[in-house]
């Protein structure tokens, strides 16, 4: 084999997989920042229901 012809096909190949997941990684990490946000609103509304049973019943 041609050592140019796979050193053209490895490069082609890291290529073709940052730009796959260069769109992927910003897709989940504005998804990981709603469900992190979603999860402390959460967690943050759970804790005041607790405080609530304890203190005001």
């Amino acid at each position: 084999m041609d050592p140019d012809r796979s050193v053209t096909y490895e490069e082609e190949r890291q290529q073709a997989y940052k730009r796959q997941t260069n769109v992927g990684k910003q897709k989940l990490s504005k998804m990981m920042i709603v469900i992190v946000a979603l999860l402390e609103i959460s967690a943050m509304g759970g804790m005041a229901y607790l405080i609530y049973l304890i203190y005001f019943k």
